[in-house]
């Protein structure tokens, strides 16, 4: 599924986390049997904005003033992962998002 930019993105579920540090956190999915590595402080921090609902734009927006990245980079690798997380059952598309 291709998200659109004005998208709203949420957990799909609350997967039992483990804090491995600061920069990794491990997802459980006890009933499917396994496991998520989200390593780096860009996906941790995409993953605990998360928390609540989100525009694509609005995760950007965050990430371009935390990160020293370039937007266009910035929207092309994050679609890349919510994509990833998408297919992994991980977030989901939902109607509420934080502008």
């Amino acid at each position: 599924m291709e998200l659109d930019d004005e998208a709203g993105i949420e957990r799909a579920s609350a997967p039992p986390e483990l804090n491995i540090s600061e920069h990794e956190i491990v997802l459980l999915d006890i009933d499917g049997g396994h496991y998520y590595t989200l390593a780096g402080p860009v996906s941790v921090r995409i993953w605990r904005m998360l928390v609540e609902p989100r525009s694509l734009t609005s995760l950007v927006d965050s990430l371009v003033e935390e990160f020293d990245v370039d937007r266009e980079r910035c929207l092309d690798e994050t679609r890349r992962f919510l994509d990833d997380m998408l297919a992994k059952r991980l977030v989901r598309p939902t109607r509420r998002a934080r502008a």
